[in-house]
């Protein structure tokens, strides 16, 4: 009578299904429990079920079940002031005039504002599943708080406070938080032929559109709330577009260098600078000033001095070697980078010179001066938040988030993660450090490309034919429409796909 049933065993559920019609007592409960037992299933049975299952009608009977675990609560922030822009309509009197210019604003903050509070995780409790084994919950996180120009986070007592009084600029991802403050620069009306281009110090609001043809450029941040044709957008800090983005381009943080670059920047100034400190000290010797005044005999003197700085600094060099050309807009600065190359590496048979040390000394300066330029901060501000994209191009060296109506043929880069809440047709991601999409691709088969790096994910609520996913130098491409994926790089080198819990 067994043989008539098909077992369906997961770890949450035990699934009997009769095909066949048998008499009332030919199979009695303790017969299932047995069978239950034989294949491994020791609790969670459901013994109304059971019964059901001996009255022998043919069907599908759920006779035990597991408990699924209790899932636990991620870090999070509390905001004590207003995060989003304010609507004076909105909270306006049926009564009260109203300045429809300045119908959207920003939330500015005054110094010493406590702006928000951190709450700890919760941890989960573990489930159990049919065979008896624990199903343990998902691993909660703490948030991660970034606190940028003009913020101070107090991590003991999980606070944030404004240090100065401007701005408030918020971006949140997963599990990151990042706050900044800054001097505001308000454009009221569109970006166009009529204002000009606007370049700015600090960060800049447009309370209007940017139209074609133009440039929004600012060393902070950039926010916009209408939208952007044809036009470029720069900022040194977070850029966040309310609207949609057309056949324009988004920069945060510098295009053309990976962290990895700034980094190695922000480590070759601190190297040389101390360098320099020491050969300034030999300069007032009368035995060390002579050899200093040879290249070949300074470079000796260079290496002995670097000491454990020298592998530091040589390792530098070679990060910055692809991207140099991209920071130094000067000849001058690239014959810089030619001559530190030779002191610290050698020649290797090509152009580079041994510098003297008044071109060292230059060398120096000019490596201060690039590193003041592009700040290792430019990590830790950068990212786009942007309502809509098409055919765009969007560069970030943090996080880029897409709101819910998604990207269209558009290239996105981001050396953070890419978050798209919307559909993600054609065009390309790279998101080094992985990417949640809520759809990629279309059921009519568009190619949509998207690359991460080897240690990331690629999460996808669904996922239809021609979608692309690169990890390190593996590629899946999907055949058919699959849901709640999860796509990584197992231990093989071949790319892992698992289904996620919806």
């Amino acid at each position: 009578m067994k043989d008539q049933i098909v077992w369906q065993i997961r770890p949450l559920e035990v699934r009997a299904v009769l095909k066949q019609a048998f008499l009332p007592d030919a199979l009695t409960p303790a017969d299932v429990v047995d069978e239950l037992s034989a294949r491994g299933v020791l609790s969670g049975y459901d013994y109304a079920e059971i019964a059901r299952l001996c009255g022998g009608t043919p069907g599908s009977y759920v006779v035990a079940r597991g408990t699924p675990p209790e899932e636990g609560k991620d870090g999070w922030i509390e905001w004590l002031v207003p995060t989003e822009p304010l609507d004076p309509l909105a909270e306006a009197g049926e009564e009260e005039a109203v300045d429809y210019r300045e119908r959207r604003r920003l939330p500015s903050v005054q110094a010493g504002t406590l702006l928000a509070r951190t709450h700890p995780p919760e941890p989960g409790r573990p489930g159990v599943d049919v065979r008896g084994a624990p199903i343990l919950p998902r691993a909660v996180h703490p948030v991660e708080v970034i606190a940028g120009e003009g913020v101070v986070y107090d991590a003991e007592r999980g606070t944030l406070s404004a240090e100065r009084s401007g701005m408030l600029f918020v971006q949140q991802s997963r599990r990151k938080v990042r706050a900044a403050i800054g001097p505001l620069h308000t454009h009221r009306g569109d970006v166009s032929l009529s204002s000009g281009n606007i370049r700015f110090a600090g960060s800049v609001e447009v309370i209007g559109n940017v139209e074609e043809g133009m440039v929004v450029e600012a060393k902070e941040n950039v926010h916009i709330r209408g939208q952007v044709t044809r036009a470029r957008i720069v900022a040194g800090g977070y850029l966040s577009l309310v609207g949609e983005a057309f056949f324009s381009e988004l920069v945060s943080g510098v295009e053309g260098l990976s962290p990895e670059a700034l980094t190695a920047l922000g480590r070759l100034d601190e190297v040389l600078i101390r360098l320099a400190r020491r050969l300034h000290q030999l300069q007032n010797t009368m035995q060390a000033a002579p050899h200093l005044a040879d290249p070949e005999q300074l470079r000796a003197i260079v290496l002995r001095l670097l000491d454990a700085d020298g592998a530091e600094a040589q390792a530098a060099l070679k990060v910055l070697r692809p991207v140099w050309s991209n920071i130094t807009a000067l000849d001058g600065d690239r014959e810089v980078f030619y001559r530190l190359w030779a002191l610290l590496l050698g020649n290797g048979g090509g152009r580079k010179r041994l510098p003297d040390l008044p071109a060292l000394t230059d060398a120096v300066r000019r490596v201060h001066d690039l590193a003041q330029a592009y700040p290792a901060t430019l990590l830790t501000n950068s990212g786009i938040s942007v309502g809509y994209a098409q055919a765009s191009r969007l560069v970030a060296l943090g996080d880029v988030v897409i709101g819910d109506k998604g990207a269209f043929q558009s290239a996105i880069e981001a050396h953070g993660q890419v978050i798209v809440r919307g559909p993600l047709r054609g065009g390309r991601v790279f998101a080094a450090q992985g990417a949640f999409l809520r759809e990629a691709g279309s059921s009519a088969g568009v190619m949509t490309a998207i690359v991460v790096g080897r240690a990331a994910e690629v999460n996808i609520d669904t996922a239809h034919p021609d979608v692309e996913v690169t990890i390190g130098a593996a590629v899946y491409r999907f055949r058919e429409t699959r849901h709640f994926v999860r796509l990584k790089l197992g231990e093989d080198g071949h790319i892992e796909l698992t289904v996620r819990e919806r």
